[in-house]
């Protein structure tokens, strides 16, 4: 069972690695066993806390993603990414 005081949520997107060890994600009440060279993708708003099991000190690396922040700042980028893709269809 998670310690009640260890689940927390973000408001960003989380990436994680779990780079060795094993142990427990609890996310949004599901429970899942994790080792080392598994991955999570915890979106906004989701419950969820890692443990390390008893015999196995798990160690993460973390990436933090502001959604939002990152779409804004990729706007123009991706449209001028599309016009140049549908520029060339046409011309070949």
């Amino acid at each position: 069972p998670v310690n009640e005081e260890r689940l927390h949520k973000h408001n960003h997107l989380e990436l994680a690695r779990c780079v060795e060890g094993c142990g427990t994600l609890f996310l949004d009440g599901q429970i899942y066993n994790t080792c080392a060279n598994d991955y999570s993708i915890i979106y906004e708003g989701q419950f969820h806390a890692t443990q390390s099991s008893k015999h196995s000190q798990s160690v993460w690396n973390y990436l933090y993603v502001d959604l939002n922040f990152f779409l804004k700042r990729c706007e123009s980028i991706y449209k001028i990414q599309l016009v140049q893709q549908s520029i060339k269809k046409t011309t070949d």
